[in-house]
């Protein structure tokens, strides 16, 4: 597809794309930067921080514009926030408990990231793990039904179409176990040593 397209335009792309996000990050961006992951986690565990509806939906757009300009980073941060940045604003205007806040945070982070990726069982575990920190059986059952209505708008939506597609793969010898075994094994480690290190 780039080889039909004249050389200035994958130039001028990019490059605009990058002057149009800097503007609106410096000026209308508080702390400079879209937001992410981190923000989420944050204001889970910080149940008195709230998100910021306007900076949740002008970090989504910028992200996505970003992304459209051929900025590389994935949309797994983008779309997590805006998930969480709309039940938050949910969440005020029922002016819920906290606890029932971080259960509605979960929940809009499971429909985002199962409407994003086709894949409701992982927004229920990315959900459960990464933002609430524990499977309690108050949040699990919110948080399923959550990530399936994500799923459902997503495929009426967009259809039955998977947002990777896995290669055929066969495994053609036995020797490739052991490689299997040594590739956990350093996984493992890092994954420790990386742990001690925080």
């Amino acid at each position: 597809a780039a080889r039909q397209v004249p050389w200035y335009m994958i130039v001028a792309g990019p490059t605009l794309g990058g002057v149009v996000v800097g503007i609106v990050i410096s000026r209308f961006m508080p702390a400079r930067r879209t937001s992410g992951v981190a923000d989420v986690i944050e204001a889970r565990a910080l149940s008195g921080r709230r998100l910021s509806l306007r900076e949740g939906l002008l970090s989504a757009v910028t992200t996505a514009f970003s992304l459209g300009a051929g900025g590389s980073a994935g949309r797994e941060g983008p779309v997590i926030h805006l998930g969480a940045t709309l039940a938050s604003a949910v969440g005020d205007r029922l002016d819920l408990p906290d606890y029932a806040r971080r259960t509605l945070l979960a929940a809009g982070v499971a429909s985002a990231i199962s409407a994003s990726f086709n894949a409701p069982i992982a927004g229920v575990l990315f959900a459960h793990e990464v933002i609430l920190g524990h499977y309690a059986s108050r949040s699990f059952v919110p948080v399923v039904i959550s990530s399936a209505a994500g799923a459902i708008v997503s495929r009426l939506w967009f259809g039955d179409a998977a947002a990777f597609i896995v290669p055929a793969y066969s495994i053609t010898s036995y020797w490739e176990f052991p490689a299997f075994a040594l590739l956990g094994v350093v996984c493992a480690m890092v994954d420790i040593c990386h742990g001690n290190a925080r």
